[in-house]
């Protein structure tokens, strides 16, 4: 099973244009700050505005990257990938600086898995995630991310990252700890499966307490455990690697409630940048309590333009 992430409809752009706010963010403390990129208007601040862009639905600049024959390019179904890249989002940057947008947060950059396992959806969203040291193909290379964040830089325009340390995508069946065939798991070195949770799947139900919703898989994404040195070391200096290498001012951090706490706070003092994170509750008392972890721990409102 794969997690559905198309929370996009129609022209499938994904924006928030907002004042940043956190739950309670009088109580918000300054972040553990050990970088700002170089060029940069500073680091994500309160009373940022933020764009949020998912990438492949926003402007296709580069065709050739658009389909590498796996079946999951496809423009009339909106569960494959349609083309947008990061050079498409470069030549757009002034509109959205004219919009009065302070901040662009962007999909995950990282190298995806096609498709799903049952080959029904495909990884434009990022969240399927193959090698988390290589930029999507789809998307561009790192040089091109590069321009981008540079283009927006000097355009006063801060950068988000959207990071996945959460899961990868869907290579082990249901609670199995084999991958079968061998070849089909995640790129070195999390192609161990001794390195990830094996409960099964997430029920969001209100029957699984914390520690639970913190080792399930979310919609069958097999669930890293970040308790173990492995997996905690590549993570935070991978995503150290992308932050601090291209340039980011911020990261927001996919599927925040399903990774222990604790883990938000060392990974924020890793990256060296402001994070917050998605927090998908309607209980004001336990969004807020990620403030004590993250900079800012409330999920943002979304607004879907062009639909």
């Amino acid at each position: 099973m794969s997690r559905t992430r198309n929370r996009t409809t129609r022209l499938g752009i994904f924006a928030t244009i907002a004042a940043l706010a956190v739950a309670g963010s009088a109580a918000v403390t300054a972040p553990a700050v050990a970088y700002v990129a170089p060029g940069s208007p500073g680091n994500l601040a309160e009373g940022d505005v933020i764009y949020q862009v998912l990438v492949d639905r926003f402007s296709n600049g580069d065709t050739t990257n658009d389909n590498f024959g796996y079946g999951e390019y496809d423009p009339n179904n909106l569960g494959m990938y349609h083309g947008g890249d990061w050079k498409g989002l470069t030549n757009h940057l002034q509109y959205i600086k004219d919009l009065g947008v302070t901040a662009v947060w962007i999909s995950p950059v990282s190298q995806q898995e096609p498709l799903s396992r049952d080959g029904t959806e495909a990884s434009y969203h990022g969240y399927f995630t193959h090698d988390f040291a290589t930029p999507n193909e789809h998307f561009g290379s790192k040089a091109d991310l590069q321009t981008l964040v540079n283009t927006a830089h000097g355009l006063g325009l801060k950068m988000i990252l959207d990071v996945v340390p959460n899961h990868t995508a869907d290579y082990l069946a249901g609670t199995s700890t084999t991958y079968s065939p061998t070849t089909y798991a995640p790129a070195a070195p999390l192609n161990n499966s001794s390195l990830f949770h094996h409960t099964g799947d997430c029920l969001f139900d209100g029957s699984m307490n914390q520690s639970q919703l913190e080792s399930c898989d979310l919609g069958g994404l097999d669930d890293l455990d970040q308790s173990n040195s492995t997996v905690d070391t590549y993570l935070k200096t991978t995503y150290k690697d992308w932050v601090q290498g291209i340039g980011f001012d911020g990261v927001r951090v996919d599927a925040a409630r399903s990774i222990p706490q604790p883990w938000l706070s060392s990974f924020e003092q890793a990256v060296g940048v402001p994070s917050f994170g998605e927090v998908f509750d309607g209980n004001i008392d336990y969004v807020s309590s990620y403030q004590n972890y993250e900079w800012g721990g409330a999920r943002l409102p979304v607004l879907l333009h062009g639909a």
